[in-house]
């Protein structure tokens, strides 16, 4: 390792490689050979905590489970809701997810400690209760707290990114940013387009809500399309409205 001899494999290549958990796996082959577990070693685990991945290595006490829940885990782990990053407020991501009041689990492994999973942790340590009460806890479903929830237990916020550009419809037709209206373009949402600019975005700081129309764009109406609308029409919408969900 520190001559940097190290070399990532893949289970397709695991099969046909004998490796060993620690280094004295290693020296004990070389030394007496007739006890060692095998004497052919080609690779040696960087550390035996790493045989897991990332997701598996910070499930607590996973040689108790049944290997279909670890696996399962594994899979959920990466969509738990927490803070991934401390800088969420500045990023562009397309969708993101944010936990207003995330706690560090009570138990933790060596992987933790190095994702730094007491500083960004996902998740609440919620109390719960396994029990027949009143039937409207069957199978999957849950009956929660109304104080906890009252107090903000769960609670979250997400950040859409919006996107949108001038396009170029053909060689004459191109699309302009501005606030839309009413007089002379046809095909508007029907949203609000109170809160745009002339130059057909919202301020920043700008409080949206329901279906308001967050970036203004127009074009022109081809020759063709033209013809067949009232005449008072020269220019059709293509704004972005406020996103439900």
């Amino acid at each position: 390792v520190a001559k940097g001899f190290i070399e990532y494999i893949d289970t397709e290549e695991e099969e046909t490689t004998m490796i060993s958990m620690t280094i004295n796996d290693l020296i004990s082959a070389r030394i007496n050979p007739e006890e060692a577990y095998s004497e052919t070693y080609t690779h040696c685990e960087i550390h035996p905590s790493l045989i897991l991945g990332v997701c598996a290595s910070i499930i607590p006490f996973p040689d108790h489970n049944q290997s279909p829940r670890n696996t399962y885990q594994s899979a959920m782990g990466k969509q738990a809701m927490g803070i991934y990053v401390t800088n969420y407020q500045f990023r562009m991501d397309t969708l993101a997810y944010v936990l207003y009041y995330p706690q560090k689990p009570l138990v933790t492994t060596r992987a933790m400690e190095h994702l730094h999973f007491r500083q960004l942790p996902a998740g609440i340590n919620a109390i719960v209760a396994i029990a027949c009460y009143s039937g409207y806890n069957q199978e999957d479903s849950v009956i929660m707290n109304q104080s906890s929830i009252d107090r903000g237990f769960f609670r979250s916020l997400f950040f859409r990114s919006y996107r949108d550009e001038e396009k170029k419809m053909g060689t004459l037709v191109k699309e302009d940013f501005g606030r839309p209206n009413r007089t002379d373009t046809m095909g508007m949402r029907h949203g609000s387009y109170d809160k745009l600019d002339d130059d057909g975005l919202a301020p920043p700081g700008t409080r949206v809500s329901g279906e308001d129309v967050i970036i203004g764009k127009t074009s022109p109406l081809a020759q063709d399309e033209a013809q067949g609308q009232s005449s008072r029409y020269s220019r059709r919408d293509h704004s972005i409205s406020l996103r439900h969900s």
